[in-house]
């Protein structure tokens, strides 16, 4: 069997080069893909815009905003685009976030096999630490506001009670009905209730999705496993999290 899938794909810099590779590895003809290029970069937003007229399954997002590393409107990013992939088109069954970075490890049909394999998981990477730890390493347990380009610490909060906490990597791969219930407009008291609280959340995209599938209804479809293999260990590694937040 086969999978339909829509891939996001987030664009921060001005690697031309390197995105349009990255389309011309992932594309095929029965998926869909849609872009969303940072406000900030007009250089790689007029670039890309002709993609639209020589295929029919690429959009570019006019949803534009300027995300910063940690910021509440990474978040809104995901949801957006979720939403217009929906409105685009009904078929799509799966649902993959990339950013410029990405490159495929193993080809589209396999990946295409795989999720036809596994229909209804949803997949996601968990930190594999312990909650109270990942809880302060993330700054969960502080409000934040995104305001000129910057994560402001406003204070201290206390999380709800009887919410299973959890999170990891914001490179996510999720089911056509996560993405539909997450992006609900009549949402219910938990997805209510998370989207208030991930609207003052730092890093917000590294756990609304884990927590709203290990709370809800999704609770069983969760596998710990995003799909994909991060080199940290490299000369400029990400040491920011070791940091006093």
């Amino acid at each position: 069997g086969t999978a339909k899938i829509a891939f996001i794909l987030t664009l921060n810099g001005r690697a031309l080069r390197q995105v349009t590779r990255l389309l011309r590895i992932i594309y095929r003809k029965h998926h869909v893909y849609l872009v969303h290029i940072d406000a900030r970069q007009d250089y790689l937003y007029r670039s890309l815009l002709p993609l639209e007229l020589r295929y029919p399954n690429i959009h570019i997002s006019r949803k534009r905003h300027s995300s910063i590393w940690g910021g509440a409107s990474l978040l809104d990013v995901i949801l957006e685009s979720i939403e217009q992939l929906l409105a685009i088109n009904k078929e799509w069954q799966f649902v993959f976030n990339l950013s410029e970075s990405d490159f495929p490890l193993q080809s589209i049909e396999s990946l295409e096999a795989f999720l036809a394999a596994n229909p209804k998981r949803n997949f996601l990477k968990s930190h594999g630490r312990q909650t109270r730890q990942f809880i302060h390493k993330q700054g969960l347990d502080r409000v934040f506001h995104q305001c000129e380009s910057r994560m402001w610490r406003l204070g201290d909060r206390t999380l709800p009670a009887g919410i299973r906490i959890d999170g990891g990597s914001d490179w996510v791969g999720l089911t056509r009905e996560l993405a539909q219930y997450a992006t609900s407009q009549d949402p219910d008291p938990l997805l209510g209730g998370l989207r208030d609280l991930y609207r003052y959340t730092l890093l917000p995209a590294e756990s609304f999705f884990h927590v709203l599938v290990l709370n809800s209804k999704f609770c069983d479809t969760y596998a710990d496993n995003n799909l994909r293999m991060t080199l940290w260990r490299r000369s400029q590694g990400c040491l920011c999290q070791h940091k006093h937040v």
